[in-house]
């Protein structure tokens, strides 16, 4: 009875990774070029390929190049560049020579640029976490996407720059989806840089501000009322308390 019992078993897993074979197969079929490409191919006639330098598209056709280009995701790719000859990068380049000497990816040197001052080179968890990751989260933004320049007062519908012309409403909310969309980026390769890293606690319970981190980075606080219970008690700093500082 356990012999045919294992018998089964054996078949059933066996019936299942044929399953699961199949479905690769079929996927890798999908994403074949077409036969006529491969008859092109075959016989040594390829004609020239087309490939986008930030996307790593590729195509055969040059029209198709033309429609990628005007897609979303070619437009946030070639917005997530940054501008060659920019000073803005060369300090963090030169502090992390060997990731990023050929990094252009703005996010990616932002979140270099946030954790830093608490990324320990030695240890088994070699980053920490601080009080004022927000601030200095929306401060990194500011600085290196806006100039510096926002700024705002009491009224929550006006949004000022020191170096543009004062916005009104509805301006002032496209520049908050602006800074939240910077945020989210920085927040989603900080959260890659310190899974390598893996987290430093410190000894003392109240020093430990990875849950805070958790929070703030889960829920993004816009406005003061946007804020949990737990950011209130935490401090957890508001785009809008951010921007009312800078005034």
């Amino acid at each position: 009875m356990n012999k045919d019992l294992t018998a089964m078993q054996l078949m059933s897993k066996g019936l299942a990774q044929l399953s699961s074979g199949v479905r690769t197969l079929s996927r890798a079929v999908a994403k074949l070029p077409d036969p006529d490409s491969i008859v092109r191919l075959l016989t040594g006639e390829a004609g020239e390929v087309y490939t986008c330098g930030h996307c790593e598209y590729t195509t055969d056709k040059k029209s198709n190049l033309k429609k990628h280009e005007n897609t979303l995701k070619h437009q946030r790719q070639i917005a997530r560049k940054i501008e060659p000859g920019s000073s803005l990068w060369v300090q963090i380049k030169q502090d992390y020579r060997k990731q990023l000497c050929q990094e252009d990816d703005k996010y990616v040197l932002m979140a270099y640029m946030w954790l830093k001052p608490h990324h320990h080179r030695v240890g088994v968890g070699k980053q920490g976490m601080w009080h004022w990751m927000m601030r200095d989260l929306w401060e990194l933004i500011n600085d290196n996407c806006f100039d510096g320049g926002f700024y705002m007062k009491g009224n929550k519908l006006s949004i000022y720059h020191h170096k543009k012309t004062r916005h009104q409403f509805p301006q002032f909310k496209t520049v908050f989806d602006q800074f939240k969309e910077h945020a989210r980026n920085v927040i989603e390769e900080a959260n890659k840089l310190i899974a390598r890293r893996c987290r430093l606690f410190p000894k003392e319970k109240w020093d430990d501000h990875w849950e805070k981190y958790d929070s703030s980075t889960k829920n993004i606080p816009m406005y003061l009322k946007d804020k949990t219970p737990f950011q209130k008690r935490k401090e957890t700093m508001s785009l809008h308390e951010y921007l009312q500082m800078c005034g």
